[in-house]
């Protein structure tokens, strides 16, 4: 009986161990990686968060840092203008569950395209292969000029948060002010050169128009902690039967 407490213990050191070296891992990893930008920047932006104030300067490379102000490796430059910048009506409210990072002075200020047009932000700095999540923000209050918007992320559609289901197409108006949700992507890798593409599309009614308020990005972390705690206990198992098959018993 004492040699399998005692063993028993040594099994629940090994796997504290493997959890304390998975928590410094996704800390050093993911744990200050929280990049917002504001794009417009003609309100107020609150603190924090990256502002792009022009929409249609693809020229310059945008450094960006974390919400705490460090700095989070990522650039952004958009590599497809959006037509110009623009203001919501307000004041209103806006809130949603599973955006408590959302702040409502960004969405005062928006991006836009006219009709016919396409844009394109593109992220770079980042780890080839690693994924990445992106939420984004693309309310316009009540409006004719919205209704059937596209974005993409790496070519992919997002989540609706909260109402669930893919965001094939978006409605600025209906889905981001009425409804109060938001587009997230949970699986974004970015590629071999390090980069995540966000393409944006107006929409498919007369003169429509696609609006973005605003973006996120954070890391999600690898490896799994369940496959690092499966093997942890693997390993305990084979001393045990190491030890029985030597007939040891630890005093």
């Amino acid at each position: 009986m004492k040699m399998t407490q005692r063993i028993s213990r040594e099994e629940s050191r090994i796997v504290a161990i493997g959890m304390f070296l998975l928590l410094v891992s996704t800390t050093a990893r993911a744990g200050l990686l929280d990049v917002r930008v504001d794009l417009g920047g003609s309100a107020n932006t609150p603190a924090g968060w990256n502002t792009i104030e022009n929409p249609t300067d693809t020229s310059t490379v945008h450094t960006l840092d974390n919400f705490d102000g460090s700095s989070s490796g990522i650039s952004l430059q958009i590599t497809d203008a959006f037509g110009q910048s623009g203001m919501n009506v307000g004041p209103f409210s806006w809130s949603n569950p599973e955006g408590s990072w959302i702040d409502v002075n960004v969405l005062y200020d928006y991006a836009y395209l006219n009709g016919g047009n396409v844009g394109q932000i593109t992220l770079s700095g980042m780890a080839a292969g690693d994924t990445y999540q992106v939420e984004m923000l693309a309310i316009r209050t009540a409006s004719s000029l919205t209704g059937g918007e596209t974005y993409r992320v790496n070519n992919e559609a997002g989540m609706v948060v909260d109402g669930g289901g893919a965001a094939t197409y978006w409605d600025g108006t209906v889905n981001g002010y009425n409804n109060q949700d938001f587009m997230r992507w949970d699986n974004a890798i970015a590629n071999s050169t390090g980069r995540i593409v966000i393409d944006v599309a107006h929409g498919s009614a007369t003169n429509a128009h696609a609006f973005i308020n605003g973006l996120r990005i954070s890391a999600v972390p690898e490896p799994s902690s369940l496959m690092l705690i499966s093997l942890l206990l693997v390993l305990g198992t084979g001393i045990r039967w190491c030890r029985r098959a030597n007939g040891r018993s630890d005093k």
